[in-house]
């Protein structure tokens, strides 16, 4: 149980620090892994929502906490606070379902389809008078450009998908490897990269 929590925590982390402002772009490309590692096998949909929305609600706080700064009546933070609840819920869903999926299919090559359930989510999610579309996972590419050259042809929501297809081949190299206790080291590796990655871009950046 507590080991499981520590990793939905470990995600809402890498993602908080994937994201602007801290900007280390590629842990994207794994945030999610450690999350998804404890929802693989899990029956339970009560449980996996705790776990998810734990996760994301981390991520959440810890990329709008700028919010907390501006100066809000009482409805203005009344409409804050209800942002900061269903945002996670809403980014639950998608994964929700995909586990509602497995349980039929029995499948676990189902988690396969998590990156087009997930643009779908995004993409509805942007049609509605609710939509806020900052923490969609696309736009998280464009503090470095050359990660995301292929968005004149796909938008944003090819960037999603990608992020989310490269989190689920991870999660499967581990669990059908059985590599799983090296987690740690692999995610530490992609830290690493991700610092080299970040320079590289601040590096460019100063020659223009």
């Amino acid at each position: 149980m507590m080991k499981n929590i520590g990793l939905a925590i470990l995600s809402g982390i890498l993602l908080i620090i994937a994201w602007p402002p801290v900007g280390l772009t590629p842990l994207l490309f794994v945030a999610m892994v450690p999350l998804l590692y404890v929802l693989y096998d899990i029956r339970s949909i009560k449980k996996a929502f705790v776990y998810t929305y734990l996760a994301f609600f981390l991520w959440s706080l810890g990329t709008m906490y700028w919010i907390a700064n501006t100066k809000l009546d009482t409805s203005g933070f009344m409409v804050v606070l209800t942002a900061f609840i269903l945002i996670p819920l809403f980014q639950s869903l998608p994964v929700l379902l995909l586990i509602g999926i497995r349980k039929v299919f029995k499948s676990y090559n189902t988690w396969l389809y998590l990156p087009v359930v997930w643009c779908t989510y995004e993409y509805l999610h942007s049609k509605w008078e609710l939509a806020f579309t900052w923490l969609h996972l696309g736009f998280g590419l464009g503090s470095m450009p050359f990660l995301g050259q292929f968005y004149q042809f796909t938008g944003y929501l090819g960037g999603s998908v990608l992020i989310v297809l490269i989190n689920v081949l991870v999660l499967f190299s581990f669990k059908r490897s059985r590599i799983s206790k090296e987690m740690g080291a692999y995610i530490s590796f992609c830290l690493c990269g991700a610092f080299g990655c970040k320079w590289y871009s601040l590096y460019l950046r100063g020659q223009r």
